[in-house]
């Protein structure tokens, strides 16, 4: 399997935090988003009205 992941957008983690309570937050960084967290993680991150289009 393949460790690679779509061309998606990708933050940083601290960059996330810093910037998700913005209004903003989509439009700017994507839906969905790649992010690279300090312990080595790479977490999606996609909102729920997104989620809810795939669950149909």
């Amino acid at each position: 399997m393949s460790k690679r992941l779509f061309p998606l957008p990708t933050i940083s983690e601290q960059e996330f935090v810093d910037h998700i309570a913005d209004e903003d937050f989509l439009p700017v960084y994507g839906n969905p988003i790649i992010i690279n967290c300090k312990a080595g993680y790479k977490l999606i991150f996609m909102a729920w009205p997104m989620m809810e289009r795939f669950l149909k």
